[in-house]
């Protein structure tokens, strides 16, 4: 979508006070993990010259009208901040609600910590700052109030689908038959891409608490079953981050997968997706929530 400018100007909220953006701001909190496990983040030095001056934020501005969160935090990234969206892996939204207008904060991972320098006025610094140094440092009264929670949300959940029990039961599909692994492709890829609401993820699965969520997901697939992407017309801005070949019983890799994630990424959520009980039960003793394909038809007749 193309830059239209015609969301600048300051609003009144409910609250009354005033903020910047006529359709509300969004930010982008930009996270990177090294090697050896330390997370920086990216935050902007303001200006004296612009409000709040001589504060630490995100890189973000004004929305404009039609424009999303996610598409508002990446252009102001590369406009404030020169950094590129193909570096950033969109994870999550938290919306700051203050009546009639709004500050969403788009969380996202960075592929690599790539350098980034300030541009235009409104900043004097760009800077990677450790986890743990920013509470040292004097936060925009937002970020301040609202750095707690995203603080626990640099995390990302992985949606674990059990494809074989999911396209046997896919809505439409006469008895004995599948729906094409393509179908089921384009779809998970539509969910990473869109996000789902944190308030239709199942109650068992523990998170913080974000508006909306974009997943990794992970397709369980089984060793006969043809290739997920052969017929699929991907979403290329987020493809589900792998699939998975199953080599032994379906079972016993799905569960797996799943200690896998939960070993590489002890923090970050895990929902599977599965018709088996029996699989469900095993995937919780190991710490990650699950659920019937019920749940994930829904969510992908909510987003059609």
């Amino acid at each position: 979508m193309g830059f239209t400018g015609d969301g600048d100007g300051w609003v009144v909220c409910a609250r009354g006070h005033r903020h910047w953006g006529r359709f509300g701001a969004a930010g982008l909190l930009l996270h990177h993990k090294d090697p050896s496990g330390r997370v920086a983040v990216l935050l902007q030095h303001r200006s004296l010259l612009s409000h709040h001056g001589g504060t630490w934020s995100l890189v973000g501005g004004a929305r404009d009208s039609g424009e999303s969160p996610t598409d508002t935090a990446l252009r102001e990234a590369t406009e404030e901040a020169t950094i590129q969206a193909d570096v950033v892996h969109a994870a999550g939204i938290l919306r700051d609600d203050h009546g009639g207008w709004a500050y969403e904060t788009v969380l996202a991972e960075a592929t690599h910590r790539t350098p980034a320098a300030a541009v235009g006025w409104e900043s004097t610094e760009v800077r990677w700052v450790g986890l743990d140094d920013v509470d040292g440092l004097t936060l925009h009264p937002g970020l301040r109030r609202t750095w707690p929670v995203l603080r626990s949300a640099l995390v990302r959940l992985t949606l674990v689908v059990d494809v074989a029990s999911v396209t046997t039961s896919w809505p439409g599909t006469r008895s004995g038959d599948v729906a094409p692994v393509g179908h089921l492709w384009d779809h998970a890829a539509h969910l990473a891409a869109c996000g789902i609401p944190g308030d239709d993820l199942p109650s068992t699965l523990t998170r913080p608490p974000l508006g909306l969520w974009m997943p990794d997901v992970v397709l369980v697939t089984g060793p006969d079953e043809p290739d997920p992407g052969a017929d699929a017309a991907l979403d290329h801005r987020a493809t589900p981050a792998a699939v998975v070949a199953v080599t032994a019983s379906d079972q016993d890799r799905l569960v797996e997968v799943v200690r896998e994630r939960r070993v590489q990424r002890p923090e970050s959520p895990v929902l599977v997706v599965t018709a088996d009980a029996d699989v469900r039960a095993r995937c919780a003793v190991l710490g990650a929530a699950a659920t019937e394909p019920d749940w994930l038809f829904r969510r992908v007749a909510a987003v059609d």
